[in-house]
Order: C-alpha cells, then structure tokens, then sequence
C-alpha cells in the first residue's frame, strides 16, 4: 500500500502543499513566514501559526483564504529562483485540490456518522423536536467547541432544572404540565451529551446582565441558577456583558456556533428564531459570526473572573432581598 492511500484526504493535502512549498526551498512554517512577511500585501496576512496548521494537517481544514495565500508566496518564490511559476503551482490547480479535500471530507463524514443513526439519542423525545431543530441535535454532542450568545436568558445548556422548568412553562404556556417536564427532561438529556473536554474550553457562551434579572423567573430560582454558575466545570466559559455597558449596543439574537475536528464536520453557525433557525456552513458567513462573538466579547462583555464578581454581586442582592 503507497503513503498516500494510507493518508487522510486532509493529510494528503497537506502532504502535497509540503511537497510544493520544498520545490521553492521553503522546508517549514517559519520560512514561509518569513516570505509572506517579505511579501507583505495578501500574503503578509499569513501568520506561523496559520501556515504550520495548513502545512500540519492534523486537526481542521485550512480556509480556502490560507491555501491561496500560500500559493501566491510559493509562486513568488519560484519567480525569484527563476523558475516558471506555472510549472510550480497555479491556483486554478490547488483550487480543484481544494474543493476535492471538501468533498472527500464530506464522504468521511457521512460513512463515520451515517445519517440514519445521528439522531439516536434523541429519538424518545422525537415529538418535542420539531424539524428545523434536528440538525442542530445531531451536531451539538460531537462539537470540538460551543459558542455562543443568548439575549434574553441563561444558555440552555447551563441551565438548572428548575430555571429550565419556570422559562419552559411561560414559553409554553398553553402545554400540559406534563409535557413541560418532558421538555425539562429533554434540555436535561441535551445537557448530558456535551462531555467534558481534555484541555481547553468547551463551551464559550456570553448573556447579558438583564437575562439574570428576569423578572418572570423567581428570584429563588435566579439565585440558585447564579449558584450553578459559580460552580461550572473549567471547561466552561461565561461572560457577562453589564446593564452599565448597555444591551442595546448588541443587536443580533440567539446565535451558536459549532466548531469541529475536520474529521467530523465543518463549523456550522445557527442563527435562532422563535419559530426555526437558520444554518450556514460557508466560510464567509462563519467566519463573519465567529468575529462578531469575539468582538462583542472584547467590545461589552467583562472577562470570566469579572463575570464571576458580577454574578456574586447579583446573587448577594436576591439573597437580601429574599431575607426581607
């Protein structure tokens, strides 16, 4: 059996940008720094890091941005050894290598998640699930990395029991007892999927000040919510954006975004609505919310340590106020 029939489409992509970058001398990431850095312009926007992970092929696909910045500096290196760009590299050819890597990521995908058995774990609670939430389900548990930003309450996944059991009975307020505790089982099943990761951070999600002040949850409830935020796992992020710095500068809703091994899916962003929600797995529409997310992070939410004395601060007053 040849090398490459033993490689990952992802590591044979890689293994062949290697092969292309030696072929102008450029043996590893910091000497293709090094030339981007010479270049300046589009490819001067390649970092180490960026170019090692496209040049690695070990844990995500590469950005079609990333691949074509390298082909630009590898052909600006064959011209300045004197060699025929053309015969090197052109980015007609490494765009169709690309879009064949997507491909062959696709069908790895699908013959390691068959469609027909995603949806297992939710099965018993199939009507509760209305259609457009499915995709969501079957890619929530496998994500590397969960992100997000929740308005108007806690994230689901963070949510206790009894908080999930007041916001679940007031947005289904028409529904029979019963089937609100299904809905409560259910979030709580969902919440059970998510397992803790080795190294890193799980989840990333950030809330406003106001969704721990909800007036129609009971302050009891809210106290014990804010208990349970105190105590997250460290692979759990929470920032909190402050009344003070003013919820109206953020105008987008609920909005998740699923990061993944590239063995398993691409990232997909999920824009929610009341009543369905809208996917996208394009670069430009991902690369866009994950922006917006890091922005709002840095621009109005208080780091994790400041969200943690905000959250003592806001349990302190519903404790004196339940004490009155």
């Amino acid at each position: 059996m040849s090398r490459e029939s033993e490689l990952g489409p992802l590591q044979a992509f890689s293994r062949e940008l290697n092969i292309a970058c030696g072929k102008v001398m450029i043996d590893n990431p910091s000497q293709a720094a090094e030339v981007a850095k010479r270049m300046g312009g589009g490819g001067g926007l390649l970092a180490r890091g960026t170019i090692y992970a496209a040049l690695q092929g070990k844990k995500s696909r590469p950005r079609w941005d990333t691949v074509k910045n390298i082909i630009h500096l590898i052909r600006h290196e064959a011209r300045r050894l004197g060699l025929d760009p053309d015969e090197v590299a052109t980015e007609e050819e490494w765009r169709a290598k690309f879009v064949a890597l997507k491909e062959a990521l696709k069908d790895e995908r699908t013959a390691a998640h068959p469609p027909e058995t995603r949806h297992e774990w939710w099965r018993k609670f199939a009507d509760l699930v209305p259609p457009w939430q499915e995709r969501y389900l079957n890619h929530e548990p496998i994500a590397r990395r969960i992100m997000g930003y929740e308005p108007s309450c806690v994230p689901e996944l963070l949510q206790t029991r009894d908080y999930a059991q007041e916001i679940l009975r007031h947005r289904y307020a028409d529904e029979p007892q019963e089937k609100i505790q299904r809905r409560v089982e259910f979030l709580m099943l969902r919440q059970d999927m998510i397992e803790p990761c080795e190294s890193g951070t799980r989840l990333w999600m950030i809330i406003n000040e106001s969704a721990l002040r909800n007036g129609a949850v009971k302050d009891s409830v809210v106290r014990d919510q804010i208990k349970h935020l105190l105590n997250l796992n460290r692979f759990i992020a929470l920032m909190v954006i402050p009344a003070s710095r003013g919820d109206d500068d953020i105008t987008m809703g609920p909005v998740s975004l699923l990061r993944f091994n590239a063995a398993d899916f691409p990232d997909l962003v999920c824009l929610k609505q009341a009543d369905g929600a809208t996917y996208s797995e394009e670069e430009e529409f991902l690369e866009h919310y994950y922006a917006v997310l890091t922005a709002t992070a840095a621009r109005a939410a208080l780091v994790p340590s400041a969200s943690k004395r905000l959250l003592q601060e806001i349990e302190s007053q519903l404790s004196s106020r339940l004490q009155r």
